[in-house]
């Protein structure tokens, strides 16, 4: 049987890596997760939403863009662990979806025949705020990147052609989406509440402040957090008497608790550059189950979101406006409906699972030539 090898510095796969072992799994390959320590009292094998999972290198904690030598050290002990793997397993396809676990995967390919796919999550010179001459660099590097590899795949084409023209040949685009759950027909708003769903990294920069700040506003708001993210903040969201944090919860749980909410929130500060490049799984999942999304307009994925009319779209920080279209919305129900199911044809339009899976395969068909 064929191998594949899927290589992160997270705890857990990511939605969009577990997308391509699903297809993998589909075309006949066995499949495995190599990931880092990032969380405490974590096994060193696992199975995680299906796919089973391997751990290497030392702990080292989800820093966020602080603590340089902690993530540099970290970064050196999980490439070591993984090169030491890959020895052992000899897989057929490398897959790795971030710069930090490429390394491995480069000494590696030094020593071994071996198709790699680059599944690219974040582009490297957009992540973090650098001065611009930095950020350019990155952005080469990252090309360089691209061009050593098989094939690589961006979740949107601005994100392709963010990157330098000398290694665009080699990228596929495929979307961000979930295997279709199916549309899920809204029930009314139960108990006159308003449901918010925000699930995903946990970060001041994906408007926490705004929707803390929404639920401080309006009483009839009830959010509904998952996702991961740094003690503080989760004690904060735990401390609001309108909020219900889950903790960390796998994808098929994710669109459960999507079905049941009736907005999904997605804001990305525009204050980092990565955040106007954001395609977030969380558009997608909440088109599939037909819920209108609530994102900011200086996101770029916004723009499909607002020629459809299938969600709130306002500037990033201006909860007034927010609050004030969020009630618009759902004091007019039939406008709601209309919202959800036009949410639904946006996804099939432009998010069908068939049409990702297709381009995930075209994808493969390249490595395996």
């Amino acid at each position: 049987m064929k191998r594949i090898i899927f290589l992160r510095t997270s705890s857990k796969p990511i939605p969009r890596v577990k997308r391509v072992a699903h297809v993998a799994n589909e075309l006949g390959y066995e499949t495995l997760f190599v990931g880092a320590y990032r969380d405490g009292n974590l096994k060193r094998k696992d199975v995680w939403d299906g796919l089973e999972v391997e751990r290497v290198g030392k702990f080292y904690p989800m820093l966020n863009g602080v603590g340089l030598m902690t993530y540099l050290k970290g970064v050196v002990s999980y490439n070591r662990g993984a090169f030491k793997l890959l020895k052992d397993k000899k897989p057929d396809v490398i897959h790795f979806s971030d710069v930090e676990s490429f390394f491995a995967v480069f000494f590696y390919r030094i020593f071994s025949k071996v198709s790699t796919l680059y599944n690219i999550h974040d582009n490297f010179g957009q992540r973090y705020p650098l001065p611009k001459l930095v950020n350019q660099l990155l952005n080469i590097f990252e090309g360089l990147i691209v061009r050593f590899t098989t094939a690589t795949m961006v979740p949107e084409q601005f994100r392709a052609d963010a990157l330098p023209k000398f290694c665009r040949s080699k990228i596929q685009v495929v979307r961000n989406t979930p295997v279709d759950p199916g549309a899920s027909p809204h029930a009314g708003f139960e108990d006159d509440k308003i449901k918010l769903v925000f699930a995903g990294w946990l970060d001041e920069g994906r408007g926490i402040d705004t929707l803390l700040e929404l639920a401080e506003m309006e009483p009839r708001v009830e959010l509904h957090v998952a996702g991961e993210g740094s003690k503080e903040l989760i004690e904060r969201l735990e401390s609001k008497r309108n909020c219900k944090y889950y903790g960390f919860l796998d994808h098929e749980q994710v669109l459960s608790l999507t079905r049941e909410c009736d907005f999904v929130f997605a804001h990305y500060s525009p204050h980092r550059t990565i955040n106007i490049y954001a395609a977030p799984n969380k558009l997608a999942e909440s088109l599939a189950v037909s819920r209108p999304v609530i994102i900011n307009s200086e996101a770029l994925v916004s723009k499909p979101v607002q020629c459809k009319s299938c969600g709130i779209v306002t500037d990033y920080g201006d909860v007034r406006e927010l609050h004030k279209n969020i009630l618009a919305l759902v004091a007019n129900y039939d406008a709601y409906i209309s919202a959800c199911k036009k949410a639904r044809e946006l996804f099939e339009e432009e998010y069908s699972w068939e049409s990702v899976k297709e381009s995930t395969v075209a994808v493969f068909k390249k490595i395996e030539n």
